[in-house]
C-alpha cells in the first residue's frame, strides 16, 4: 500500500523504453504525482487498474502509443484512433473514477515528445516537457547498470 505522501498516476501503453521518460514527465505534470504504475499487458488489465486505483490511489491514467511502434505498425492517424478507443474502454472499465488521458509520443529528431490527444479533433496538444535526447540521457545517469550487465556476461 502506498504511503499517504506518495502520489501515483497510471500509464497504459507500449513497452518501448524510448517513450517511458516523456510519459512519466507528462503524467507527473498532468496529475501532480511522483510515481507511476506502468501497465503494458492487456491480460487482467481491469484487475491491475483497480490495484493501481485502490491501493496506490492513482490520480489519473495515461493511455499512450508512439510513432514507429513495432507492435502497432500503422500510420499515426490510425494509431491515434486506436489510443482514443483504448482510453474510452479503460475509462468504462474503471467506471470513470479518474481522468483517462490519451497521449501520443512523437519523434522530433533524437528526442521523443509526449502530447495529449484532443478526443474531439484528434489534434495533439503541446505540453511542457524536458528534452529526451538519448545521448544526454546516457551522460546524465550513472552507468552502473551497464557495468553490471557486462560483468554478468563475462561470468557466463
Amino acid at each position: 500500500m502506498a504511503h499517504i505522501n506518495e502520489t501515483f498516476f497510471t500509464s497504459v501503453g507500449c513497452m518501448d523504453g524510448r517513450v517511458q521518460d516523456p510519459i512519466e514527465d507528462l503524467g507527473r505534470a498532468r496529475f501532480h504525482a511522483l510515481f507511476h504504475d506502468t501497465l503494458t499487458l492487456i491480460t487482467s488489465l481491469k484487475k491491475k487498474l483497480l490495484i493501481s486505483l485502490e491501493k496506490h490511489h492513482s490520480r489519473g491514467i495515461l493511455v499512450h502509443g508512439h510513432q514507429e511502434c513495432a507492435g502497432n505498425p500503422v500510420p499515426d492517424e490510425i494509431h491515434i484512433q486506436n489510443i482514443l478507443r483504448a482510453a474510452d474502454i479503460i475509462s468504462e472499465l474503471i467506471d470513470h473514477k479518474v481522468p483517462v488521458i490519451a497521449v501520443f509520443v512523437k519523434r522530433k529528431g533524437d528526442e521523443w515528445v509526449a502530447r495529449e490527444i484532443d478526443s474531439a479533433t484528434q489534434a495533439l496538444t503541446p505540453v511542457a516537457q524536458r528534452n529526451h535526447n538519448i545521448t544526454r540521457f546516457l551522460h546524465a545517469r550513472p552507468l552502473h547498470f551497464l557495468s553490471d550487465h557486462l560483468r554478468f556476461r563475462q561470468v557466463r
